[in-house]
């Protein structure tokens, strides 16, 4: 069983699929590409650009480091289709052989 999870992409639909992992129990961390997002995020408690009034679950790791966000046992690939490629091949420099990638990008 896979406890230890990274979001990549934190979007509206990265940061709902982050909400509903940490509320099953697991544990979670949620990339963003622009620091200032990750912060915003440690900081207000919720996604006040996409998810407004949505509070976040305490204990998801917010970060902007893609080798932090490697660090998992299975990732949740949610960046926008435009950012698919480029977010893909920073990630398989860094992520260990045999991790678990589930891709949820919208708009391909």
């Amino acid at each position: 069983m896979v406890n230890k999870i990274s979001v990549i992409g934190s979007g509206g639909w990265g940061t709902a699929l982050a909400i509903l992992l940490k509320n099953k129990g697991l544990d979670v961390t949620l990339w963003s590409w622009i620091e200032s997002e990750s912060e915003a995020l440690r900081k207000n408690g919720e996604n006040k650009e996409f998810l407004p009034g949505i509070k976040l679950p305490g204990g998801i790791l917010f970060t902007s480091d893609i080798s932090a966000a490697a660090d998992t046992e299975m990732v949740v690939l949610a960046t926008p289709s435009h950012a698919l490629s480029k977010t893909a091949e920073s990630l398989g420099k860094v992520i260990k052989a045999g991790v678990p990638i589930v891709n949820v990008t919208k708009g391909i």
